[in-house]
Order: structure tokens, then C-alpha cells, then sequence
């Protein structure tokens, strides 16, 4: 178990607190859930390609504010 630590495998420790660092991730599991949604006409592709640019103008303004004041971590 040492060694897997030692190599990466543990993911406990190390790990970033930091919500901006969460954006991506959740900007493309968000992505991805979308086009499922138009895929399974749960939702029509007309919302989707209306929501999808959306996400990004969101994700970019974030990303600028947040740039601006760096945490800890950074």
C-alpha cells in the first residue's frame, strides 16, 4: 500500500480544497449529460444548442474572475 502512495495511487492526501479547481470537471460531466439528453430526446436539440454556449461564457467568466485573486494552491 506504501508503494502505490508513492506512485500517485493515494489519493487522500495532496488534494486540492479549492472550488475553482472543480469547474472543468464538472463543466464536462455537465457537457456530456447534455448531449445525452438530446440523444435520448429527453430534451430537444434546440435547448441544447442554446444552453451549451451558455456553459461556456459561464465557465470563462468564472475562470477570469477567479484567475484574478490566486488561492493557496496555485
Amino acid at each position: 500500500m506504501d508503494n502505490m502512495q508513492n506512485m500517485g495511487m493515494g489519493l487522500s492526501k495532496n488534494v486540492c480544497k479549492c472550488h475553482h479547481h472543480k469547474a472543468m470537471p464538472i463543466l464536462v460531466i455537465v457537457f456530456g449529460l447534455l448531449f445525452v439528453a438530446g440523444n435520448m430526446t429527453w430534451v430537444s436539440w434546440e435547448f441544447v444548442n442554446m444552453v451549451w454556449p451558455i456553459l461556456v461564457v459561464i465557465a470563462g467568466i468564472k475562470k477570469l474572475v477567479m484567475g484574478m485573486g490566486m488561492c493557496k494552491c496555485c
